[in-house]
């Protein structure tokens, strides 16, 4: 889902915002030959309508 924000953070940015499910993006991040080292989700506060993951991700190989 693609969220276009017209305020926010206190300013009014053009800002298109996409809504990715953590796994569709772990996804593509595999896809593009990366992995998945973290990952946290949690619930939206109360400013927000979904919750919010933030995923981590390295070349293969790297430590």
């Amino acid at each position: 889902m693609k969220v276009r924000l017209e305020h926010a953070y206190g300013h009014a940015p053009s800002l298109g915002v996409y809504r990715l499910p953590p796994d569709r993006v772990a996804e593509q991040l595999a896809g593009a030959g990366l992995v998945e080292v973290a990952r946290l989700v949690r619930e939206p506060d109360r400013r927000e309508n979904t919750p919010q993951a933030f995923l981590l991700a390295r070349k293969p190989g790297k430590s």
